[in-house]
């Protein structure tokens, strides 16, 4: 679910006029728990054909970045967190400062702590000087979480970002993008 979120923020972004590449996290578990879930299985060739984020270093020519992940016990997954404790490269140098930040994630349901993920995301942002970038209340009459996009995917993850999810990412980035 999170790479369909990651594939709505990379269309709506080139919609408007913006160069955005996706790229995702190296996961060592992946092959293992990928069979376990329907959606993993279902877009399992799709994501194997993302590229992977191989250097941290490949994160400095962007001038904003979105994060995104599955929620797993109210924090982002240990693959996301390897990614992000692969960046403290970056920190004494503040390298990352000034980019502008997003995040978005999927939980199972509301008492999933997702909105925790979407901090956890939003914190490793502010450690490395870049600007989160707030998530308007009720943005396209989809409740969301200021921290970022949050979409839930029901208890065993089967529900699909739905129409109203992806018009909240749109109607964001749209006004991201204006400001």
């Amino acid at each position: 679910n999170p790479y369909l979120l990651a594939c709505e923020y990379q269309r709506t972004l080139r919609d408007l006029g913006i160069d955005a590449s996706l790229y995702r996290v190296h996961d060592p578990n992946f092959e293992q728990f990928a069979p376990l879930f329907e959606s993993s299985r279902e877009y399992a060739g799709a994501l194997r054909a993302v590229p992977v984020l191989s250097d941290p270093s490949m994160l400095l020519p962007f001038d904003a970045l979105f994060f995104g992940s599955p929620t797993y016990f109210g924090n982002v997954s240990s693959a996301m967190k390897a990614c992000m404790d692969g960046c403290s490269v970056f920190w004494t140098d503040a390298a990352l400062e000034g980019k502008l930040f997003g995040a978005f994630a999927s939980a199972s349901t509301p008492q999933g702590a997702g909105d925790v993920c979407l901090l956890a995301l939003n914190i490793f942002a502010q450690h490395m000087g870049m600007y989160p970038l707030p998530v308007p209340a009720n943005i396209a009459g989809c409740a969301q979480p200021a921290y970022g996009i949050l979409h839930y995917s029901g208890e065993t993850a089967l529900n699909r970002p739905d129409a109203k999810t992806y018009a909240a990412i749109r109607d964001y980035l749209t006004r991201v993008v204006k400001r």
